[in-house]
């Protein structure tokens, strides 16, 4: 358990250190899945009727309210969680 722990927040963090690299650079397709990222969990959110979207300002997306933030950090802390403990048990099986 130690170890899919590890694993999941080193792919946490690495989620966090991509989307903080691509902030305000163009890099074509990357840059869309990492905003993409962003903004899809919160807009199924949205659509359930939890306020995670502010107000948006003509022609632009809505910034996150901190609720948004908060569920959007779980969400993918959880997501990685899950996949890091699913990495490490395929690990162990193979040894």
């Amino acid at each position: 358990m130690r170890m899919a722990f590890k694993t999941g927040l080193v792919l946490f963090l690495t989620h966090c250190v991509l989307l903080y690299a691509t902030m305000g650079r163009d890099l074509g397709v990357w840059s869309e899945i990492l905003l993409a990222s962003i903004y899809l969990p919160l807009m199924l959110l949205q659509q359930l009727g939890v306020p995670v979207l502010g107000a948006a300002e003509s022609w632009g997306w809505p910034a996150p309210t901190l609720l948004g933030y908060v569920l959007l950090v779980l969400f993918w802390l959880g997501s990685w969680m899950l996949v890091g403990y699913l990495i490490t048990r395929v690990m162990l099986q193979i040894r």
